[in-house]
């Protein structure tokens, strides 16, 4: 499927390292936030709200969908994202309100996480019903193929500043809106 449909790769590297950029973000955030003043309970309400909207959202997918098109939905999400990490470290230089930061920092994850069904329904679209389990298998693979260089560049850059990874993460971010964009196309490029 990868061989016969470039867009197909595309996508799932799309989906995936933006996911490894933000299991970074993830890996940490606790640290982050105490370290703003930020009490622990907040970061426990602020997580458990944070699944709430995600349970929603997902609920209510169908709803989301921001244009006619999946790929068009994926692709505004990617650049809500890209401006949320933009606002986010912006805002942590020039205005680093502990809970306008949760806030937004949630805000983000929220958005990362509404990403997942409608990649699933796009790769379900293009991939053949006795190809779904291998798609997906493959997907989890590349995502931990980029895991490990990910989060392992990640770690130098969070012993220098805890806000360094924040802009590894804008540029993976970037990197996905202008390399792994999702053409409006992708659905009629099927190969089987």
């Amino acid at each position: 499927l990868i061989k016969t449909n470039p867009n197909f790769l595309k996508a799932i590297i799309s989906r995936v390292i933006l996911f490894s950029a933000f299991l970074m973000l993830w890996a940490y955030f606790q640290k982050f936030f105490v370290d703003l003043g930020v009490p622990i309970i907040i970061l426990g309400v602020a997580w458990g709200a944070h699944h709430f909207f995600v349970f929603i959202a997902n609920w209510f997918s169908k709803q989301i969908k921001l244009y006619s098109s999946i790929q068009s939905t994926i692709n505004i999400f990617n650049l809500i994202i890209s401006a949320l990490l933009a606002c986010f470290i912006a805002m942590w230089f020039f205005w680093p309100q502990k809970y306008v930061l949760l806030f937004i920092f949630c805000l983000m994850f929220i958005m990362n996480n509404i990403r997942d069904p409608f990649y699933s329904e796009l790769y379900h679209k293009m991939s053949a019903s006795f190809n779904r389990a291998t798609t997906i298998s493959m997907t989890m693979f590349f995502k931990s193929l980029l895991d490990i260089p990910i989060l392992f560049f990640g770690s130098f850059l969070v012993a220098k500043s805890t806000i360094y990874p924040y802009f590894l993460t804008l540029a993976i971010a970037l990197a996905v809106i202008l390399f792994f964009r999702i053409p409006k196309n992708f659905e009629q490029l099927k190969s089987w």
